[in-house]
């Protein structure tokens, strides 16, 4: 490193990665001393997307806990400095974490220079919250209490997220609920984000924006579901890496500001979060969503609309929109957690075929895929094998039943895995021989 920029080697210190505790009122109250804080205290290293030449970034461990996270939305207040959409772009994110209102905008495998993300936070949470609701409901209905330490969702999928060809794995990875009752009797919904990796400056702010919905969203939905009233409590955010981008330093001066920030007071840096009511954001993101499916195009401005014909003034938005989705009132499928994992289900199936194979080899030496599935299903391959002159161990049955149902569920859907069973019978034929 030593043609590095300066040789910055001096920066770096004895190379361990500190851990910081921030206390905040406010979502931007956390921002501020989080970045203040970062900047005094933060590892000095290559930030992500670093090149050579680049100053070196900030970079800690950083846990932010935030004791009032619905003050900003109810006092419609953000720091100057901390969000770059204007409040349309704001809502839009909100809802797309809170709703998953764009879970469709994701990158074309097949295009290279698609460069949108291939996932969506929502699509990864969102269909474990059912699940959740329900261990609440439980321990409500058995317990006459909320304490349980795992009502939380993931987003990591290991077969997707640690392999070389996934460029850009989830930064947020888990969500934990926490509810208590206060010194009143009353419940408190607290909860905790973990995140993999953020950038401070320019994403920090937003992201929790939309957490602090989902935490607000979550505890109106257990309040009706139980019918008890229940508090937003503490937000505690978690990032191992939260760190400023040295290009940051390089060419938006990010160390003058934060001393800027640091010489006045967080009321020097507060505006409005919103400039139009947030209703009429919602109207215009809606009629944005419809443009879309008529062939308009993403994102359409307000001018477009209005000479598409839209009346932003009353065009309808989901009333869900205005509390938790209406995907949180289905009844819970834990067949449904197997969406997206097509190789997880087809490769457990596929070993059972192949066992079957191995025992009964003469049996299934010509068989097809449907024959061998049947016999699997049914239960009457262990019926073969406790026949055969050469018994190997039985199959479990029971599991690679769930498997057959999970798989025939989603690849019954018109948009799903296109092809469905052929894929599996794919598979099948190049494992036979």
């Amino acid at each position: 490193m030593g043609g590095e920029k300066n040789n910055q080697n001096y920066l770096r210190g004895d190379g361990k990665l500190p851990s910081i505790l921030v206390q905040a009122q406010t979502i931007s109250d956390g921002w501020h001393k989080a970045m203040i804080a970062c900047k005094d205290s933060g590892l000095r290293v290559e930030t992500p997307k670093y090149v050579f030449g680049q100053s070196l970034g900030y970079d800690a461990d950083i846990n932010v806990r935030v004791a009032n996270p619905m003050e900003d939305f109810e006092k419609n207040q953000r720091h100057k400095f901390g969000l770059f959409d204007d409040d349309r772009g704001i809502m839009q994110y909100i809802l797309e974490v809170t709703h998953g209102i764009h879970n469709h905008w994701k990158k074309d495998p097949n295009d290279p220079n698609d460069t949108r993300w291939g996932y969506t936070y929502n699509e990864r949470f969102n269909d474990q919250i059912p699940l959740i609701l329900a261990r609440i409901k439980y321990d409500w209905d058995k317990r006459r209490r909320i304490t349980g330490r795992d009502y939380q969702w993931t987003t990591w999928r290991p077969e997707e997220d640690i392999i070389l060809e996934q460029e850009d794995p989830p930064c947020l990875q888990r969500g934990h609920f926490r509810f208590a009752m206060n010194s009143q009797g009353v419940w408190v919904c607290n909860y905790v984000s973990d995140w993999r990796s953020r950038d401070e400056s320019k994403a920090w702010e937003e992201n929790n924006k939309g957490q602090a919905k989902l935490q607000n969203n979550f505890a109106l939905k257990v309040s009706d579901m139980l019918g008890i009233p229940v508090l937003v409590g503490s937000y505690s955010d978690r990032s191992s890496s939260l760190h400023i981008y040295g290009k940051y330093v390089d060419e938006d001066r990010i160390e003058a500001q934060i001393e800027q920030m640091r010489a006045g007071t967080l009321n020097d840096f507060l505006v409005p979060l919103f400039i139009e009511d947030e209703k009429k954001l919602k109207r215009i993101i809606a009629a944005q969503i419809d443009a879309e499916l008529r062939g308009e195009g993403q994102n359409q401005s307000e001018d477009r609309l209005e000479r598409l014909g839209y009346d932003l003034d009353t065009f309808t938005y989901p009333t869900d929109w205005d509390c938790w989705p209406k995907s949180w009132d289905v009844e819970p499928d834990p067949i449904i957690l197997f969406k997206g994992r097509k190789n997880v289900i087809e490769e457990s199936m596929i070993r059972m075929i192949i066992k079957a194979k191995k025992v009964l080899g003469s049996h299934y030496k010509t068989a097809t895929l449907k024959q061998v599935l049947d016999d699997l299903k049914t239960g009457k391959v262990n019926d073969r094998l406790r026949a055969s002159p050469f018994c190997g161990e039985e199959i479990d049955i029971k599991e690679f039943q769930e498997r057959i149902k999970a798989y025939e569920l989603l690849a019954s859907s018109s948009d799903f895995w296109h092809g469905g069973l052929r894929n599996l019978d794919s598979l099948f034929q190049r494992y036979r021989s």
